[in-house]
């Protein structure tokens, strides 16, 4: 029978692109933090983040690109 668990290479790998991510997350300006946390973590929608921090949805899109963008350079710097 095949062993289907992850060699300890990939896990020790994940490992470390997932502590990296949540050092990007930590990295975040305050509000972009916590939209980024709003729409990926508790998977609300770009309205439900606006009406909630009282913001317009294009707010709520710009700080997602941003931290998108942050999050993709700090996890690709050398």
């Amino acid at each position: 029978m095949p062993d289907h668990k992850p060699d300890p290479e990939t896990v020790i790998a994940k490992r470390c692109v997932e502590q990296q991510l949540q050092r990007a997350i930590a990295s975040l300006p305050n509000k972009t933090r916590e939209i980024f946390l709003l729409y990926r973590a508790d998977e609300l929608s770009y309205k439900q983040i606006a009406l909630r921090l009282n913001i317009s949805e294009r707010n709520v899109e710009h700080h997602l690109h941003q931290a998108l963008m942050q999050c993709r350079n700090f996890l690709t710097k050398p």
